[in-house]
């Protein structure tokens, strides 16, 4: 009489969990990417918060705050270049609103400003970080890449110079642009196509 094969099991055997890497699971996690790039930009450039107002910080902020700390001159804002002057060939209105917001909140406190600008470079790099993955770049090196940016020695003057935070101001609106016509190429909607026409 023939031997009667063994039943075999209906469940499979979960498939094998992929093996992650130590540098996925301390660098590339989630958010740790962004918790890595902005304790990078906060370890290098947090000195600044000590540094005074110099060059033309001083006649910016200094000089002009009886005009920055007047929230009846935000208009102005818009007519005037960022020294305060017509005709001007200088016409930064954002950079002039970004300076009232600091006067403000913050009076004449360098370290104010100059942590403004941190933080501004620290969302700088998380957006170039955001767009890499967007374009779909590997995760690893959209990281590092935007590592690359958020310590790279030509963004020191537009992150430790007040008067340079007209290049982080146009870099972030520029990525969040960009951010928001790949939404829109991606998903359609007129929402999206909008909001990236205007923060260009």
């Amino acid at each position: 009489m023939p031997r009667r094969s063994e039943p075999t099991s209906p469940m499979a055997p979960p498939p094998a969990r992929p093996v992650r890497s130590w540098v996925d699971a301390v660098f590339l996690d989630t958010w740790r990417p962004y918790a890595w790039i902005v304790g990078a930009i906060i370890a290098l450039y947090g000195v600044t918060v000590t540094y005074p107002f110099v060059f033309d910080d001083i006649q910016l902020v200094a000089d002009n705050f009886p005009l920055l700390s007047h929230p009846a001159n935000l208009v102005k804002a818009f007519t005037l270049d960022v020294f305060w002057k017509t005709p001007g060939s200088y016409y930064r209105p954002l950079l002039t609103v970004s300076l009232m917001i600091d006067a403000l909140l913050a009076g004449l406190h360098p370290g104010w400003y100059h942590a403004v600008n941190i933080l501004l470079h620290a969302a700088c790099a998380a957006a170039v970080f955001l767009l890499l993955l967007r374009l779909q770049c590997p995760r690893p090196l959209a990281f590092w890449l935007g590592m690359a940016f958020a310590v790279h020695p030509a963004m020191t003057q537009a992150v430790a110079w007040i008067a340079g935070r007209n290049d982080l101001l146009m870099t972030l609106f520029a990525a969040l642009a960009l951010l928001a016509l790949l939404r829109y190429a991606r998903d359609g909607g007129w929402k999206h196509l909008a909001r990236c026409c205007a923060l260009t």
